[in-house]
């Protein structure tokens, strides 16, 4: 996945989260609630970095060391 395109989608993520912290808050879901919801799926998001397969087949060999 390219880098433009997973900033893009945490950017998106990012700002429903914010939509829906807004939306929790007039709805009358206490502020702790809201803000440890919101800010772990934040948190969640912005850590979140796929790396490549590891398609190294060549060494089939278990390390005994």
């Amino acid at each position: 996945m390219s880098k433009g395109i997973l900033w893009t989608i945490k950017i998106v993520v990012i700002l429903v989260v914010i939509v829906f912290m807004t939306a929790a808050k007039e709805m009358g879901i206490p502020i702790i609630v809201k803000n440890i919801i919101g800010f772990a799926i934040i948190y969640g998001v912005w850590k979140y970095n796929p790396e490549e397969p590891n398609d190294n087949n060549k060494n089939q060999e278990l390390d005994k060391s």
